[in-house]
C-alpha cells in the first residue's frame, strides 16, 4: 500500500489525526474528505496496513474523528461487491469497537447504527455470530436499562438506536430474529410492563395520591410512540409478527388502546397520536389475512377488539368531536377498512356490537361508558360516507372501495359484501338524516329518491358527487364504483338498476382531468371485462347495447377525443 501514491498519501493523512491540535485535525479531516470524493479510493480500506489507522480513528479522543472513521468504513462497506471483501472488518476487529460507539455522542452513534445496518444487509452473520459484539451490546443495555431500573418512558436515544439496529436486522430472516431476541427482549418486556400499568378514572385523575397512574407528559408519550414504530417494523414480517404474538406485545398494544376509552381520562394530543398509530397497526395486521385476523382475535379477545374502533368512529356523532379528532376518525376508518379485506375480519366488523358497559377496562377495572350510534363497525363506516366533513367522507369512500376490491370475488366473500348494500346500507340511510337531505336534492327530476331502492338511491348520491368541483371527492367515488364493478351483483346494481349510470360513465365529457379519465376507464374495464360478466350483460336484452357501447369505449382508449 505504501508503494502506491494513493496509499502513501492516505497513511500520511490518517497519521495527522493523532495530533492534539484541533485545528490541525480539522484540516486533516478536510483533506481526507477531499481524498475520498472518488469512489475507487475506498478499496484501500481492505489493506491490512489500514487496520491500525482505522482502529485509532475509532477510539480517537476527538468525536469528529470517530464519526468520520465510522462513516467512511460504512461507505467502504456499501462499495463492496461480495462478502469476501468484508474480511477487513474481521481481521481489524472493527465491529466490536464500533459496537461501543452506540454509547458515544449522537454524531458517532448515528454512524455506528448505519454501519451495522450496512453490514447486516451484506452479511448479517458478521454481526450475529460475533460474540464480542453481543457481549458489548448486552453490557450497554444492562448497564443503561436493567441496572438503573429504567422505565420505558425513560429510554433515551442510545437505547432506541440499539433497538432500531437489531429490529432492522431481525426483518432480514427468521434466523436473524432468533439471534436478535436477547437484545429485543428489553424492548418487549418494558413495553408490556408500560401497557399493564393501572390507570385512574376521570374523577380521580387529578389526585396527587396516585402519581404512578397519572398521565404521561408529551415527551414520554413520544418515546412510547418511537417504541411502537419499532414494534410495527418488527411485525412487518411473518416471523416478526409471530414473535409479537408470542410475547404478548399485541395484547399490550390493545390494552393501551382500551385505556383511551371512557371513563379513562380523555387522551391528550400526544396520546391521541399514539392511539391513532395503534389503531392503524391493528387494522394492518387484520388485513394480512384471515389467519392473522384470528391470531389478533386470540390475542385481544373477540369481544374487546371492536371497542376502540367503534369509539373513535363514533366521535363525529358525539360531543367529544374536535378538529384533531378528524385524525382519529381517519385512523379508525382506515383500520376497519383494512380489517374488512378478509373473510374473518369482515365477519367481525359485521357482528353486532354489545353495549360498551358490558365490558370492563382491564387497567381500571371499570366498565366503559359510551354509546354506539350504529349496530356494527361496517354500519359505522358507512355512516361516515355521508358526513359534512369532506376529508372523513373521502376516507370512508376509499375504505369502502378497498373493501370491495380487496379479494377476488368468490362464493364466500361476494355475498357478504352484497349484504353491506342490501341490508346494512339501507339501515344507515334511514337513520342518517344528513344523507336524506343531500340525496333528495341530487336525484334526477324524472324520479324522486323515495321511488328508488336504498342501494340505488346510494348510487345516485355518489353520481351527484361526481358533478362537484372537488377532484379528491370524485376520485373517492370512482374507487367505490370500481369496487362495485368487480362483482356480478354490483354490475347489475350499477348497469341495470341505476337509471342513467351507463350513459353517465360512458360520456367522456363528464370528466376532464387525466386521473379522472383513468378512473372512469378502470371502472368500465371492470364492468365489461371481468371474469364472467359477459353472461350478466347478455342475460338482459336492455343491457346488450350498453355493453357494446362500453366495449367500444375500451377499444378507443383512455384519452380518445370524439
Amino acid at each position: 500500500m505504501q508503494s502506491s501514491p494513493d496509499g502513501a498519501r492516505l497513511l500520511s493523512l490518517f497519521s495527522r489525526l493523532g495530533t492534539q491540535d484541533e485545528d490541525a485535525i480539522d484540516d486533516a479531516l478536510w483533506d481526507l474528505r477531499d481524498f475520498f470524493k472518488q469512489d475507487d479510493k475506498f478499496s484501500i480500506f481492505q489493506s491490512p496496513e489500514m487496520a491500525p489507522f482505522l482502529q485509532q480513528g475509532l477510539v480517537s479522543p476527538h468525536a469528529p474523528v470517530r464519526a468520520f472513521t465510522v462513516a467512511h468504513i460504512k461507505t467502504a462497506i456499501t462499495k463492496t461487491s461480495s462478502p469476501s471483501e468484508l474480511s477487513f472488518l474481521v481481521t481489524a476487529n472493527i465491529l466490536p469497537i464500533v459496537a461501543k460507539c452506540f454509547a458515544d455522542e449522537l454524531s458517532v452513534a448515528k454512524e455506528a447504527n448505519l454501519l451495522f445496518l450496512s453490514v447486516a444487509h451484506k452479511d448479517p452473520s458478521l454481526i450475529l455470530a460475533n460474540q464480542q459484539v453481543a457481549t458489548i451490546i448486552d453490557e450497554i443495555l444492562t448497564k443503561r436499562i436493567t441496572s438503573s431500573s429504567k422505565q420505558l418512558t425513560q429510554f433515551d436515544s442510545i437505547e432506541l438506536r440499539i433497538f432500531e439496529t437489531f429490529v432492522d436486522i431481525s426483518t432480514l430472516s427468521r434466523v436473524a430474529l432468533d439471534a436478535c431476541v436477547p437484545r429485543l427482549q428489553h424492548l418487549v418486556s418494558h413495553f408490556t410492563s408500560y401497557a399493564s400499568r393501572p390507570i385512574t378514572s376521570s374523577s380521580s385523575s387529578s389526585s396527587s395520591s396516585t402519581p404512578s397512574s397519572s398521565k404521561d407528559d408529551p415527551f414520554s408519550v413520544l418515546i412510547v410512540l418511537n417504541v411502537v414504530e419499532l414494534l410495527e417494523k418488527l411485525g412487518s414480517t411473518s416471523w416478526g409478527l409471530e414473535y409479537l404474538f408470542s410475547t404478548g406485545v399485541l395484547t399490550a398494544m390493545h390494552r393501551l388502546l382500551l385505556n383511551t376509552l371512557p371513563p379513562s381520562p380523555p387522551p391528550g394530543r400526544s396520546e391521541t397520536v399514539l392511539a391513532n398509530r395503534l389503531l392503524r397497526f391493528e387494522g394492518s395486521i387484520a388485513a394480512r389475512g384471515s389467519a392473522q385476523t384470528q391470531q389478533l382475535l386470540d390475542a385481544t379477545s373477540p369481544s374487546s377488539l371492536p371497542l376502540p374502533f367503534a369509539f373513535y368512529m363514533s366521535l363525529y356523532h358525539m360531543d367529544a368531536y374536535s378538529d384533531y379528532s378528524v385524525e382519529s376518525l381517519e385512523a379508525a376508518i382506515s383500520a376497519v377498512g383494512s380489517m374488512c379485506t378478509n373473510v374473518r375480519g369482515l365477519d367481525l366488523c359485521m357482528t353486532p356490537l354489545q353495549p360498551s358497559s358490558a365490558y370492563t377496562n382491564p387497567s381500571s377495572g371499570l366498565p366503559f361508558e359510551f354509546a354506539f350510534p350504529f349496530p356494527n363497525l361496517v354500519a359505522s363506516l358507512l355512516s361516515l360516507l355521508f358526513v359534512q366533513t369532506r376529508e372523513l367522507s373521502i376516507c370512508a369512500m376509499h375504505a369502502l372501495g378497498g373493501i370491495l376490491m380487496s379479494e377476488k370475488p368468490n362464493l364466500e366473500t361476494s355475498p357478504k359484501l352484497q349484504q353491506i348494500f342490501t341490508s346494512i346500507m339501507p339501515e344507515v340511510m334511514r337513520t342518517y338524516s344528513t344523507f336524506h337531505s343531500g340525496a333528495s336534492s341530487s336525484s334526477s327530476s324524472s324520479s324522486s329518491s323515495s321511488d328508488l331502492h336504498p342501494e340505488t338511491e346510494f348510487i345516485h348520491y355518489l353520481l351527484s358527487l361526481l358533478t362537484k368541483p372537488f377532484e379528491e371527492v370524485r376520485y373517492a367515488v370512482f374507487h367505490v364504483l370500481q369496487g362495485l364493478a368487480c362483482h356480478g351483483w354490483g354490475v347489475l346494481l350499477l348497469a341495470k338498476h341505476t337509471p342513467g349510470f351507463v350513459e353517465f360513465v360512458g360520456n367522456r365529457s363528464t370528466e376532464t382531468t387525466k386521473s379522472g379519465k383513468e378512473w372512469k376507464f378502470a371502472i368500465i374495464q371492470r364492468l365489461v371485462a371481468t371474469g364472467d360478466h359477459d353472461k350478466i350483460w347478455n342475460n338482459f336484452a336492455d343491457m346488450t347495447s350498453a355493453a357494446v357501447s362500453l366495449k367500444r369505449y375500451i377499444a378507443q382508449g383512455v384519452f380518445f377525443v370524439p
